[in-house]
């Protein structure tokens, strides 16, 4: 509008000539200025084109450089969480692990100690001390009255436990004069040979099996045994194995040599020596119903001589090396039984274990069926109640193999598994030279379980467990050591309380195998061991792997006869 005006007034002074004059040099300015103008707003344009790109690229940029940045702080949150919680949980745990080794580690010092000093005392009771540890005794529990009367006085809150530790070591006390005035007045529990009970001490071997602490056993050829005076140790026990022809010793370890050593120079000063550990030997099975009191443990009335010169030789008979029997239970009415305790440690003798194991083979009632009916049964007690579990030693069960040669029995049955020991060993190979067959329980330590022994040994017949429809037993051990497989998953047996119940294992079936090998050598007498066995392995049925296999050796077990 004003721009109008402007022209307007400039066009009237200027007149027509100025007029045209003007208008000819708009006509030329307007062009180069509508360029001009063009190329502002085409620069005006660009600079807010350029403009918004790059806000909005910085935009872009700062939610981009705002997402990665939350996503590191949160992976970094999270890492950090993590790292805390897990340092945390390994702190707690680290924590509960020493302690609980703390607590173990005090309680085995405990015992340790425990052990120590009950032994020491039994010691010098059986050295014929009683004076001196009395006096000793008398000291003790005095300036312990007077410890806890000071106590009491000066501390009120603890008055109640330092009078209840008090009546403890008076009635310990009490006991150790008892026992040592029954030792010395000839009233302490001895063996069947008129010797006194020891007191069985546990430990661990170097390999982790369980070991008589500080015990080694010694078996040599009798040629040798004038020897044994200069070899310097202290003889605990000492049986000469007549029939075995070896002498069997059990002897303090000494403290300047290892067992290794000391069984080097026995060999070379006296050829066939062996020595080895004391070691432990449980038996194996699992009660599928066991009503109470069928654990019971006691003292069954053994035969005092032996069978042969007390009664004629039946047609067949059958040794098994187990707990004790309880023969007076009614399966055993009828049954032709000789026991003898060969355990040299005092306390409760089990007897559950042997008991189901000898009804297996010559119980008879409406519950049970003897596989050896009329045949005679050598029962070698060999298990002592070691803190509450069956237990026996490799000296006992060495022991029990020459009265059972000594009684000319060819079958012997052993419900019982264990590590190995070069002193077993020998004597089973000593046995089995003779012509008669050890039959062992493989175990139950399951399908990738170590072998266990006296079944592993080449000259002892390994057996398995399987049930009713010829399956393995899921905890029956596997391997080359397994013979024959024959029933022992839930078999009805007589229990020590005068019961039935039943019983599953490994060790249920081993007195299943061994009364068809007794039945089969009583009718082929004149063939020797190895051909019968020969005979049975051919004659049993396949169950897995045709010929042999690590599950069911040969098969389920036949009578060939």
């Amino acid at each position: 509008m004003r721009l109008t005006g402007r022209l307007d007034i400039t066009i009237r002074s200027l007149g027509w000539r100025g007029a045209l004059a003007l208008a000819a040099a708009a006509a030329v300015a307007i062009p180069v200025a509508a360029q001009s103008l063009d190329s502002t707003l085409d620069d005006i344009i660009d600079d807010q084109i350029d403009e918004q790109v790059e806000n909005d690229v910085a935009d872009a940029l700062e939610d981009t450089v705002e997402q990665q940045v939350e996503e590191q702080v949160e992976q970094q949150v999270q890492s950090e969480v993590a790292e805390t919680i897990e340092q945390q949980v390994e702190s707690s745990v680290t924590e509960t692990v020493e302690q609980q080794i703390q607590s173990e580690v005090v309680e085995t010092i405990q015992q340790e100690v425990e052990s120590g000093v009950t032994a020491t005392i039994e010691q010098q009771v059986e050295s014929g001390v009683t004076e001196g540890i009395g006096r000793q005794l008398e000291n003790a529990i005095s300036e312990a009255v007077e410890s806890g009367l000071d106590a009491v006085d000066e501390v009120d809150d603890v008055a109640h436990e330092v009078g209840n530790g008090l009546e403890e070591v008076l009635g310990e006390a009490e006991d150790v004069v008892e026992s040592a005035a029954d030792e010395n007045s000839g009233g302490s529990e001895e063996g069947e040979d008129g010797a006194p009970r020891e007191q069985f001490f546990a430990a661990i071997d170097a390999a982790g099996r369980a070991i008589e602490r500080d015990v080694w056993v010694i078996l040599l050829p009798r040629e040798h045994a004038a020897r044994i005076e200069g070899w310097g140790f202290t003889v605990r026990e000492r049986q000469d194995l007549a029939t075995l022809d070896r002498v069997l010793l059990r002897v303090d370890a000494p403290e300047d040599r290892d067992i290794a050593q000391a069984a080097l120079e026995l060999a070379l000063d006296a050829p066939g020596t062996l020595v080895d550990f004391n070691h432990v030997y449980r038996g194996g099975a699992d009660a599928d119903s066991t009503p109470a009191g069928s654990a019971a443990t006691g003292r069954p009335a053994f035969e005092g001589q032996p069978a042969s010169a007390a009664r004629p030789r039946p047609p067949l008979a059958i040794g098994i090396i187990d707990s004790a029997v309880a023969n007076e239970h009614a399966a055993f009415h009828a049954a032709d039984i000789v026991q003898k305790d060969f355990v040299p440690f005092e306390g409760t003798r089990p007897l559950r274990h042997g008991t189901a194991v000898a009804s297996i083979l010559v119980g008879e009632s409406r519950s049970v069926r003897p596989r050896l009916p009329g045949a005679r049964l050598y029962a070698a007690a060999v298990f002592f109640d070691d803190d509450g579990e069956p237990a026996a030693t490799t000296a006992s069960l060495v022991a029990s193999l020459e009265w059972l040669a000594a009684e000319r029995v060819g079958v012997v049955n052993m419900s019982l598994a264990g590590p190995p020991n070069r002193v077993l060993e020998a004597a089973l190979g000593d046995t089995a030279s003779r012509g008669a067959v050890v039959v062992a329980a493989v175990g139950n330590n399951g399908p990738v379980g170590e072998p266990l022994y006296p079944a592993a040994y080449e000259t002892v017949v390994g057996v398995t467990a399987v049930d009713s429809a010829n399956r393995i037993y899921r905890y029956a051990s596997r391997g080359r050591q397994v013979t024959f497989a024959a029933p022992g998953v839930r078999i009805k047996v007589a229990q020590s309380d005068g019961g039935y119940g039943t019983e599953t294992g490994t060790s249920m079936a081993a007195p299943h195998a061994a009364a068809i090998i007794a039945q089969s050598m009583a009718a082929r007498a004149a063939q020797p061991a190895e051909a019968v066995l020969s005979s049975l392995e051919a004659a049993a049925i396949d169950l897995g792997d045709e010929d042999f296999d690590d599950v069911f050796g040969f098969g389920l077990i036949a009578a060939i006869d």
